[in-house]
C-alpha cells in the first residue's frame, strides 16, 4: 500500500455485508488519528492492524 492509503492491487471480492464492532475508546481515537494523519479509511487502518497482528502471530492469508 502506498503512503496515501490507496489499494494494495488486490481485486475486490465484491460488496460485503456490514460489520459492526465495539472497540475501546482509546483504540477508536487511534483509528481516527490514522485516518486523519495518514489519509487512510477506517477500513484500511483496521485491515493493516489485522495484517500486522497476523504477521506477529505467525499467520498468513493462506493458512487456516
Amino acid at each position: 500500500m502506498d503512503e496515501q492509503g490507496k489499494g494494495r492491487g488486490r481485486p475486490s471480492d465484491g460488496p460485503k455485508q456490514p460489520v459492526y464492532a465495539r472497540i475501546a475508546s482509546d483504540k477508536h481515537e487511534l483509528l481516527h488519528r490514522l485516518k486523519d494523519e495518514k489519509g487512510w479509511s477506517l477500513v484500511t487502518a483496521m485491515e493493516r492492524a489485522v495484517d500486522a497482528l497476523a504477521k506477529q502471530e505467525g499467520f498468513s492469508e493462506h493458512s487456516s
